[in-house]
């Protein structure tokens, strides 16, 4: 990915897609990067079937504070349920490649100078109730460096995340945890 310090520098977001190069910046990095080049060797050279997830990160209820993980949705955190979702799609599907498996938002390029600038008259365009209730609970609204793409993963694997930023939201406003805690149910399936 692109350090942090760069897209500030840019003034603008950035938008991941499945394809993009990512950088080792450190030995975890380094390690997923061999995994998937000598995953597409093995795919491309000897025919296995190889379908690459590059989930998000879910962390696990209380490592973040609530707010903290709703709104890191909209960039890089999503709900351990949804990955698993995305992996149960993944082994039901002949489609093959590399694909992201994040939160869904609807940002589109018109959005990249905006979540850097003005992060909070973006979200209102697309949740304006969510925001105006986030703003009245004195929550923080963050630029957000970054987003991912998740088209490919939705029409291909047929992914289509349960837990985004205004179902999240929505969970907090009845009182709630923002993540369902009757998740994890589905890896029994």
């Amino acid at each position: 990915g692109m350090p942090a310090a760069d897209l500030e520098a840019a003034g603008r977001a950035r938008c991941i897609r499945d394809g993009d190069r990512y950088d080792a910046y450190s030995i975890y990095a380094a390690t997923k990067i061999a995994a998937e080049q000598l995953g597409r060797y093995f795919r491309e050279h000897h025919g296995l079937s190889l379908t690459m997830l590059r989930p998000g990160w879910f962390p696990p209820p209380g490592r973040l504070a609530d707010h903290e993980f709703v709104y890191r949705t909209l960039g890089h955190c999503l709900w351990v349920g949804d990955t698993i979702r995305a992996v149960l799609a993944a082994m039901d599907n002949p489609a093959q490649g590399e694909f992201l498996i994040h939160a869904a938002v609807p940002f589109v390029e018109a959005d990249a100078v905006g979540l850097m600038r003005d992060p909070a008259g973006v979200l209102r365009r697309y949740w304006p109730d969510e925001i105006e209730w986030w703003q009245s609970q004195g929550l923080p609204i963050a630029p957000v460096r970054w987003w991912a793409d998740i088209s490919p993963a939705r029409e291909r694997l047929g992914f289509e995340p349960e837990l985004n930023f205004p179902q999240a939201v929505a969970r907090m406003r009845e009182g709630k945890g923002p993540w369902p805690t009757a998740g994890m149910q589905i890896a029994q399936r």
